[in-house]
C-alpha cells in the first residue's frame, strides 16, 4: 500500500488475498484428490499426477504464505520514500494509459452484458448446447496412440511341426520383409525367438514348443525414419504374413498406457465345448466380414498334439472281471514305468523303473498287443476287447469363465481406435441368438476401460462436491458457489473446441486433463467474487461493484490464462521430450488450453451475470415463501378460532409498549 512500511505494505497483502488463494488450492486439491481413489490399472497408472500436484500446491502454500512475504520484505524498496512514491506513481500512469483502451472496451462490455443479463444467459446456455454437440461428434478413444517404436510379431505353426519348420517361416518373413526395411534405416533391430512366445496367441495355450516364436522389431525414432508412420509398418507386415498359410500370425504395434486386455475380447460361455467352437466360428466370421479395423480375429481353442484316448467299454470290463482301474494302471505302468527296486551306486541310490521296450510302443497298433490274464478261466484277454482305442487331437487349453466352460474371442484394432471397432462388435452381436445356458460377455481392454471410466466419473462427481462445499464455506452462502461452478459446466465446450481443433479424441488423457482443468477455472472466479462482495460490504451498489471488481482483477486473471496455456503449448504442440509419447500427452493439454480459454470469457462475464441473476432469483424465492407462510398462518389461525371458538387478536403495539421487557419477563 502507497505511504505504507514495507511490514504494514507486506502484512496488509497477505491478508488481502490469503483467504481467497486458501479457497483456490484447497478446490484446486479438492479436483485432484478423488483421483488418488480410482480403481483398476488406470487408477495405478495416474495415480502419480494428483499426488505430484497435491504436493506442489501445499508447498506453494507453504512459500506463498511465509517465504515469498519474508523475501519482499527484505529486497523490496521502501515505499516511504517520497521521490520513489512519485516514480512509481508516474509508471503506473503511464502503464495504464497503455492498457485504457482495452480496459474502456471491456467495461462496455460487462456494462451490456449486466443491463442485458437474460440475453447474456441465454447466450450461455447456446455455447453450453454447442459444445455438448461438438463433444458427441468426437471419436474415442482408451488411451492415445503414440509414436512408439515397437512392433511385435507372434506366429504359430500346426502342433505337430517341428522347429526347424518353424524356423524356416521366421527366416523367410526376415529375408523378404525385415532384412529390407533395416536397409532402408526404418528399422533399427529385430530379435527372433524360436520355441516360446510373447505375443498374445501362444501366451493363452499350452502348445509344443517347437511350433510357436515371435520376433521383435525396435525402429528407428520417427525424425531418424523420415516421419514413416508405424502403421504403415505394420500394414506392410500384415500383408505379407497374410499368404503365408498353415501359419496364424498376429502383428501389433506396442500399447499406450498401462497393460490392459485384448482390444477385442468376447468371452462366450456354456457347457458343450463343441456347440462353444460352433458360435465362436460364427462370431469370427462376422467380425472380420462386418467390423472395419478388427485384425487378428482368433479364439483361444487351438489343437494341440494328437493324442490316443481309450475308452473302456465297462459292461464288457465288468462281465471278464476286470475293472477300469486295473486297466489304467496297467497302461500307466507299461508306458509310464512303475518303481520296482532301487539300486545303490556306491553312496548313490538309483531308482529302477520297470516299462515296455520304446520299439513296442512306437505305433498305435502296438496296443492291440497288450492282454490281460483272466485267472478264472486261465485264458489272456487281449485290450481291444475291453478298450476302445482312437487317435483324436488334444485341447491345448480348457478355459472357464465362473466355473463355466468358454472359449475367448480376441483380435487386435487397427487403423481404428479400438473403443469404436468394440462398439461395433456390440451392436453387430446385440441381436445374436445363442442357444439356452449359452451367454457372450465383453471383456479385456473393453472391462477396463468401462471400469476406469465409472471411476473416473465418480471422482468428478466427488471433486464437484468437494469443491462446491469449499467454496459455500469461503463465501459463507450456498447460492453463490453456483456461480463459480458454472464456469466448469460450460467450460465443456472449451474442451470439445480444443479436443477438435487438435484432432485428439475423448478418452482417458481427454477426461483428465478436463477433471484437471475443473480444479484450476474456478480460482479467478473465487477470487473475483469474494472480491466483489468485499466491495458491496463498503455500501457499493451491485451493479457498480461488479464493475469496479471485474475491472481490477481484469488484469490478474488475463496474465494466469495466458501464462497457464504458454505452459501448455509445448505439450500440445509435442515440442521437446520423447517423439514416441508426445501424442500420449497431446489431449490432456488440448483439453486445458481450449478449456480454460472460454472459462476466462466466462469469468469476467458469465459468472458475474450468473452472480446477480442467483441473487435476484433469492429475492423472488424469499419473498415467495414469505408469502406462502403468512397465508399458511393465516388459513391456521381461522382454523384455530372455529375449532376452540375464540378469536385471535392482532396486537399492533410493541413488545416495548405492552411491557414486555426482559426486565419484566
Amino acid at each position: 500500500g502507497m505511504g505504507k512500511s514495507k511490514e504494514e505494505a507486506t502484512v496488509r497483502g497477505v491478508n488481502q488475498v490469503s483467504s481467497g488463494i486458501i479457497a483456490s488450492l484447497l478446490t484446486t486439491m479438492a479436483a485432484f484428490a478423488p483421483l488418488l481413489f480410482m480403481k483398476g490399472t488406470v487408477g495405478k497408472f495416474l495415480a502419480y499426477i494428483p499426488v505430484a500436484v497435491i504436493l506442489a500446491l501445499a508447498g506453494s502454500f507453504l512459500f506463498d504464505h511465509f517465504l515469498l512475504p519474508i523475501l519482499a520484505n527484505k529486497f523490496m524498496s521502501d515505499p516511504l520514500n517520497t521521490v520513489k512514491i512519485e516514480r512509481i506513481k508516474k509508471k503506473e500512469k503511464k502503464e495504464k494509459s497503455k492498457s485504457n483502451r482495452f480496459i474502456n472496451f471491456y467495461k462496455k462490455v460487462i456494462t451490456n452484458s449486466i443491463e442485458r443479463r437474460g440475453l447474456v444467459f441465454i447466450t450461455s446456455i447456446v455455447i453450453l448446447i454447442i459444445g455438448i454437440f461438438i463433444f458427441s461428434s468426437l471419436k474415442s478413444e482408451f488411451f492415445p496412440d503414440s509414436n512408439n517404436t515397437k512392433i511385435y510379431i507372434s506366429f504359430e505353426l500346426p502342433p505337430i511341426s517341428n522347429i526347424q519348420q518353424t524356423n524356416n517361416i521366421a527366416k523367410r518373413l526376415e529375408k523378404d520383409v525385415l532384412i529390407k526395411y533395416v536397409d532402408k534405416k526404418i528399422i533399427k533391430y529385430f530379435v527372433t525367438s524360436i520355441g516360446k512366445s510373447s505375443g498374445s496367441v501362444m501366451s493363452k495355450a499350452q502348445l509344443s514348443a517347437d511350433a510357436v516364436g515371435n520376433i521383435d522389431i525396435e525402429l528407428h525414432k520417427l525424425e531418424d525414419r523420415n516421419n514413416f508412420p508405424i502403421d504403415k509398418m505394420v500394414s506392410i507386415i500384415r500383408k505379407y504374413v497374410k499368404d503365408i498359410s498353415g501359419v496364424r500370425f498376429t502383428v501389433e504395434k506396442k500399447r499406450s498406457g498401462p497393460s490392459t486386455g485384448d482390444p477385442i475380447n468376447v468371452v462366450i460361455s456354456g457347457s458343450e465345448i463343441r456347440i462353444l467352437k460352433k458360435i465362436s466360428r460364427n462370431i469370427q466370421s462376422m467380425i472380420r466380414k462386418n467390423v472395419k479395423g478388427a485384425v487378428d480375429i482368433k479364439d483361444n481353442y487351438g489343437v494341440g498334439l494328437p493324442q490316443i484316448v481309450a475308452t473302456v467299454d465297462r459292461v464288457k470290463a465288468n462281465l471278464h472281471g476286470i475293472s477300469v482301474q486295473a486297466i489304467a494302471a496297467t497302461l500307466s505302468n507299461l508306458y509310464n514305468g512303475n518303481e520296482v527296486s532301487n539300486y545303490y551306486f556306491g553312496e548313490k541310490e538309483v531308482k529302477i523303473k520297470l516299462r515296455i521296450q520304446k520299439k513296442f510302443a512306437k505305433q498305435i497298433n502296438d496296443l492291440q498287443k497288450i492282454f490281460f490274464y483272466k485267472s478264472s478261466t486261465g485264458k489272456m484277454l487281449p485290450l481291444s476287447e475291453l478298450v476302445k482305442i482312437e487317435m483324436k487331437p488334444g485341447l491345448t487349453i480348457i478355459a472357464r469363465e465362473e466355473m463355466i466352460r468358454s472359449i475367448t474371442v480376441s483380435g487386435n484394432a487397427f487403423g481404428r481406435s479400438s473403443t469404436e471397432v468394440m462398439a461395433d462388435i456390440k451392436t453387430l452381436l446385440k441381436d445374436f441368438s445363442l442357444p439356452n445356458g449359452y451367454k457372450i460377455q465383453f471383456k479385456g481392454e473393453n472391462e477396463d476401460r468401462d471400469e476406469s471410466m465409472k471411476s473416473l466419473l465418480l471422482a468428478f462427481g466427488a471433486a464437484f462436491l468437494l469443491m462446491y462445499f469449499i467454496i459455500a464455506f469461503q463465501l459463507q452462502s450456498f447460492s453463490q458457489p453456483i456461480s463459480i461452478l458454472f464456469t466448469i459446466v460450460l467450460s465443456i465446450t472449451g474442451v470439445a473446441i480444443g479436443l477438435a481443433i487438435s484432432g485428439s479424441r475423448v478418452g482417458i488423457m481427454a477426461m483428465f486433463g478436463f477433471i484437471s482443468l475443473a480444479g484450476v477455472v474456478v480460482n479467478d472466479a473465487i477470487v473475483l467474487i469474494t472480491y466483489i462482495n468485499e466491495i458491496r460490504e463498503n455500501g457499493v451498489s451491485r451493479k457498480q461493484a461488479i464493475i469496479e471488481a471485474c475491472i481490477t482483477r481484469l488484469r490478474p486473471i488475463m496474465m494466469t490464462t495466458i501464462t497457464t496455456i504458454a505452459g501448455m503449448l509445448p505439450l500440445a504442440f509435442g515440442l521437446g521430450g520423447d517423439s514416441a509419447t508426445s501424442n500420449f500427452w497431446m489431449p490432456l493439454a488440448w483439453a486445458i488450453i481450449g478449456g480454460l480459454t472460454l472459462a476466462t470469457m466466462q469469468t469476467l462475464i458469465f459468472v458475474p451475470i450468473v452472480y446477480s441473476l442467483i441473487e435476484d432469483f433469492n429475492k423472488i424465492t424469499k419473498s415467495f415463501f414469505s408469502r406462502v407462510i403468512k397465508h399458511i398462518s393465516r388459513f391456521t389461525i381461522k382454523i384455530f378460532e372455529r375449532l376452540f371458538s375464540v378469536k385471535v387478536t392482532k396486537i399492533s403495539k410493541s413488545p416495548e409498549e405492552l411491557g414486555m421487557t426482559n426486565k419484566n419477563y
